[in-house]
Order: structure tokens, then C-alpha cells, then sequence
């Protein structure tokens, strides 16, 4: 898959000489106003006269107000929105108290990004620096120096403390002479530094090295797009052709992976805890997690429950595609933990009790809603303990250097297969009973409470099918990974039922079949014709006195994925229920022994595929 990567912090190598308007004038444009003569003149112009920010002022003018990233018609900079009659609060960092060069290197890579006919890097870095410095010192409405702490948002969406009382905005001191400058259009206050920028779980990973691999498949092409938007762009007027010229064009970002991970990780209001594999681990985690989607280049599909034949034709996949696509959507999908999914609540500032509860619960929800076990409950999780938490503005991040996640703990998730829903159901070789019939059991009518028969079903649904002659059934494994699986199958007696219980014609007492209801099962890949590992035939024997969890097979091991597969191809391997000639002879025996015809077939709740977990 081809990605594309943008390096948000990008230096320049020209000199100082090109700080425009550095050095002070003398004329009356440079003066600094006083109190009362600053009111009448907008925060741009206060900005502008003071000799203290002239390295300010030229980045205002030189950094264009995008609306978003995807903008590609911004026009007006920061020294005009600053110039409007609007209300904002601006803290303005003084010359020599942080690193305007820095930022002035930025630009002026902007610039040559742009020379060099790369709009799109050049657009996007010049965003990132509206956001991370400009917007990072600006807000929307008044704040005076007059008032105790208070949060403010700032116009990047970040909240921050600003606590005129002590003179501190987000850490960093207000200059004494300059920290209440009224403006016609707000307030500005001049203070001794840069305003540092809390990074979001989003931020880190689109600027932080050691995130660049999951940032690059973040913003690879086929999963992050620019849709153009009609209903929110402005119109013009229509061009020769019929066609409507719009006077400014609004393009709305979506990105399938975020989508798919339930997850708001720009969103400076959510809060996450992110378990991130760095460039070091990522390797590590695409082989381990890819480990589950081992596809195979044919797959036999078009599923006919109907036909003995099961499939009807073949399907070619690009296997390799597929893999490394699903890998990456389940990896990044599932990083995001939410306390909202918590079992108990906790304050947004409680980051010890946050991590605390990650690294030592039983299980825990994505937001993915995908679960991941703790190997070792009521422990701290053995792949958690070593790492180390990364504060950011709306959550934290585990770092992994090596991926220490086992698949089969989380992206491998268990599964359960209710025979009583038809969609479950496949194809029965007994054309007397295709399909089977669904029962459920209610006491004291069908299910007699005086059998001393032990145990129950969920909701006293199940499912019969009737062997009027040898069998086969044939139950879709649906979705299935390229890993290993217990396979348990929940079984009734057929005489819960009342209606299945048989009686001696002599003294109406019931005759009960123990040890001779039996079956045959084994596991099939698509092609049928082929046994999956570990899915051998084994003959089982019915209890005829409880309700019973059976394992089928210890470990199961597919050679290949079934989950995910592409839309409209239908493939999957099947679990066999067979009761064979030979059986049916045994079952006959005994009936001509005690001259009764007592009903034969399976009763099956449910089949459970629980992850084979080392």
C-alpha cells in the first residue's frame, strides 16, 4: 500500500536578516499606545505599534486562516482576522522570551514547498502552524487581567488555564506593562514566552517520529479522503457550460480507519487511552496481529444451504491486499479505550486511577468494541506492565517498543453460534428435515419438570433435527480467523421434550437410550473436501440425563482468514454433525428390542469457538 508522509516540523536555513519589520522605528506607526489610545485601534494595530512583537506581527501576516486542513482556498492571514470587528483575546509572546525563528523557518519552508509546486505539504504545514502557535495564543471573546483562574478555550479547540490574578496564561507569565491592552475589538496581553501546545493523542501522532508509521497509514489516500461539500461552499454564479461556480469551495475530511475505531481523537473534549505501537513495534505488531489474516489466493463461494453441493464456484483474491489492508484496519481500529466503557467512573484528572484501572482490569472495551483479557486476572496485565504512559490533551498513550499485545487475547474474539436462528443454520442431508425445527421449551408443557433432566438453555431455545435415515449437518463457521479454536457444542437429550419421549407398551414406564444417540463431527475447510487441522472425526454419545457443554475439538487451527472478506463474497469452513449408517443400526437394535420407534436426531443449543490462547 502506498503512504504518503508529512513531517509537520520542518526547519529552514535562512538567517535572521529576513525577520521583516524586526528592528523598532521611531515614526508614530511604532509607538506604544497607552491605555486609552490602544482602545480605539483594533488588537492587529496594537500588535503592529509595539515595538516588543514586531517578530509577531510579521508571522501574522504571513500565516493564512485555515478552517481546516483540507482548506485550498484560504485567503485572509491572521493580522487581518485580528483586524475585523470581532471579539478575541490575544496573549501576545514577546520578542526574545521564545524562539520566533523557529516558526519564521516554518513559513519560509511553506514558501519553498510552494515554489516547488507542493501545495498540498505546503497548505498543510502552514495549518499546522496556525493551529500549534498562532491559534495556541488566541480566543474568542474578552478576558481581562482581572479575574482569578478560569479555563478558556482557545480558538484551536484546546482549554487551557488562564489565571489573571497571578498573571499566568497556560503557564507562561504576563508582562506587568503590557498584560491588559483594550482594543477596539477585544483584549490583548503580552506575555514572556511561547504558549506550549498540548499535543492530542492525534497530534503525537502526526508530529512525533516515533508515531510516523501509524500517521502515514492514517493519512494514506485510500482511507483519508477530501469529499467537496455543495451544501457548504458558497455559490457564485453558473459557468457557459451550465455548471455552478462556487466563490469558495468547503472539501469535508473522512478518514475510514478513525471511523471504524469509534474514536474522536481530535477531539479535545474525548478523552483515550491509546495503546500505540511505535515505528520500533510496529513491524512487530503488522506480523503479529497478521499473523490472523493469512488469506488464501482462492476461496469457493456462492453458499447454496439448499444443495448438497454447499459451494458453487470459485473466487480469486488478491491476498496480500487484503491482508495487509485488514491487518492495519484492526490494529488501529481497536487501539482506543474510552472510561466512558469503564466500569466505574473516574475524573478526567485522576491520570493514576485512569492507568490503573487499564493496567489492571479483567477485560476491557475498545471503542472498537472489541475486548481485550487480561491474561491474568485480578493482575496486572503482563502485555501492559512495562509500558510507559504519554500524557497528551485529551487522553494517554501506551507506547510499544515491542508489541507485547497477544492477538489471541484481543483481536481473536470468541464466538457463539445460536442454532436456533435459521441464518445458522446449513444444509441438512435428510430432505425430510432440512433446516430443522426450532423449539423452545417451556415448563410444565413441553418440558416435563418431573424427568429430573439437569440443566437449561438461554431463553429455553434450541434447535431439533430428525434423523429419519443417515445425516448430515452442515453449520457455517462464519467469519473465522486465520488462528486456533476450542470448538464446544451445548447439547440437549432429545427426550427434554416431551413430545420425544418414549414409553414400554407394557408398563408405561420411559425408556430412556443411554449410550445409544450418538454422532460424528469434524471440521471442513471451504473446499469441503478438505479436514482443517485438529477437526479429525470423532464419535460422541448424547447424555439422556442433563443438558451438556461438549467439547468437539481442542484446538482447531484454520489455515485461512475467513473475517473480513470482501462484500458479496460469502466462503467460510463448516462444522459437521453426522449420524451414520451404522448408528442408525445400533438405535434400531434397540427398538426392535423393546418393539418402540424412538425418535433419533440431534438437539443443539448453541456452538461456542473460544480462541486457543497459549
Amino acid at each position: 500500500m502506498t503512504m504518503k508522509s508529512f513531517n509537520t516540523v520542518m526547519g529552514g536555513i535562512l538567517g535572521a536578516s529576513l525577520l521583516l519589520g524586526a528592528t523598532a522605528c521611531s515614526d508614530d506607526h511604532f509607538d506604544i499606545r497607552p491605555a486609552e489610545a490602544s482602545a480605539a485601534h483594533t488588537i492587529w494595530e496594537n500588535i503592529e505599534s509595539n515595538p516588543k512583537l514586531s517578530s509577531l506581527a510579521t508571522i501574522l501576516k504571513r500565516v493564512k486562516v485555515y478552517r481546516q486542513e483540507t482548506d485550498k482556498n484560504a485567503a485572509q492571514n491572521y493580522a487581518d482576522l485580528l483586524n475585523q470587528p470581532q471579539t478575541f483575546t490575544f496573549w501576545a509572546p514577546q520578542d526574545g522570551t521564545y524562539d520566533a525563528q523557529a516558526v519564521l523557518n516554518q513559513l519560509d519552508e511553506v514558501d519553498s514547498l510552494r515554489a516547488h509546486g507542493k501545495t498540498e505539504q505546503a497548505n498543510k504545514l502552514e495549518y499546522t502552524v496556525g493551529q500549534q502557535f498562532v491559534q495556541n495564543h488566541l480566543a474568542r471573546f474578552n478576558y481581562e487581567s482581572n479575574m482569578g483562574a478560569q479555563d478558556v478555550r482557545l480558538l484551536n479547540g484546546k482549554l487551557i488555564e488562564y489565571n489573571a490574578g497571578a498573571g499566568i496564561f497556560n503557564g507562561v507569565a504576563l508582562n506587568a506593562d503590557f498584560k491588559n491592552v483594550p482594543s477596539s475589538n477585544g483584549t490583548m496581553h503580552v506575555i514572556e514566552g511561547r504558549s506550549p501546545f498540548a499535543y492530542s493523542v492525534f497530534d503525537y501522532f502526526k508530529t512525533a517520529d516515533q508515531f510516523s508509521k501509524i500517521y502515514e497509514t492514517l493519512s494514506d489516500s485510500l482511507v483519508d479522503k477530501d469529499t467537496f461539500s455543495p451544501e457548504l461552499s458558497i455559490q457564485g454564479s453558473m459557468n457557459e457550460n451550465g455548471e455552478m461556480v462556487y466563490v469558495d469551495s468547503v472539501f469535508v475530511n473522512s478518514n475510514a480507519l478513525l471511523q471504524a475505531s469509534g474514536a474522536s481523537i481530535k477531539n479535545e473534549d474525548s478523552l483515550y487511552v491509546t495503546l500505540a505501537p511505535t515505528n520500533a513495534g510496529w513491524d512487530d505488531a503488522m506480523k503479529k496481529v497478521g499473523a490472523l489474516y493469512k488469506y488464501a489466493r482462492k476461496y469457493k463461494t456462492n453458499y447454496d444451504k439448499e444443495s448438497a453441493s454447499v459451494f458453487k464456484s470459485d473466487y480469486a483474491l488478491n491476498a496480500d491486499s487484503l491482508k495487509d489492508y485488514n491487518t492495519k484496519l484492526d490494529l488501529i481500529s481497536s487501539m482506543f479505550f474510552s472510561p466512558g466503557y469503564f466500569s466505574k467512573e473516574f475524573n478526567r484528572a485522576d491520570s493514576a486511577g485512569i492507568i490503573n484501572y487499564v493496567m489492571n482490569a479483567d477485560s476491557l472495551q475498545s471503542t472498537s468494541m472489541k475486548y481485550l483479557y487480561n491474561p491474568t486476572p485480578g493482575a496486572v496485565n503482563p502485555m501492559l506492565a512495562n509500558v510507559t504512559p504519554i500524557k497528551s490533551s485529551n487522553g494517554y498513550i501506551l507506547p510499544f517498543d515491542e508489541y507485547t499485545i497477544d492477538p489471541a487475547y484481543y483481536y481473536q474474539s470468541k464466538e457463539e453460534i445460536d442454532m436456533y436462528y435459521p441464518h445458522n443454520v446449513g444444509y441438512n442431508s435428510n430432505s425430510v428435515v432440512t433446516g430443522g425445527s426450532p423449539f423452545t421449551l417451556v415448563e410444565g408443557t413441553n418440558r416435563d419438570t418431573t424427568d429430573h433432566i439437569v440443566g437449561s438453555v438461554e431463553d429455553n431455545n434450541y434447535r431439533f433435527f430428525q434423523a429419519a435415515g443417515q445425516m448430515k449437518l452442515y453449520v457455517p463457521l462464519r467469519g473465522v480467523m486465520s488462528g486456533a479454536y476450542r470448538v464446544r457444542v451445548e447439547l440437549l437429550p432429545n427426550r427434554i421434550n416431551t413430545a420425544f419421549k418414549t414409553f414400554d407398551q407394557t408398563t408405561g414406564e420411559e425408556l430412556v437410550a443411554r449410550g445409544y444417540h450418538k454422532f460424528r463431527a469434524s471440521v471442513h475447510s471451504d473446499e469441503f473436501t478438505k479436514i482443517v487441522s485438529g477437526g479429525n472425526n470423532k464419535d460422541f454419545v448424547v447424555d439422556q440425563d442433563s443438558v451438556q457443554t461438549v467439547t468437539l475439538f481442542e484446538k482447531v487451527t484454520f489455515d485461512k482468514c475467513y473475517y473480513n472478506l470482501p462484500t458479496g463474497v460469502e466462503s467460510f469452513p463448516v462444522l459437521v454433525f453426522e449420524i451414520t449408517r451404522s448408528m442408525l443400526n445400533d438405535m434400531q437394535k434397540f427398538n426392535d428390542a423393546h418393539k418402540v420407534d424412538m425418535i433419533t436426531g440431534l438437539s443443539i443449543g448453541k456452538i461456542y469457538l473460544d480462541p486457543v490462547r497459549e
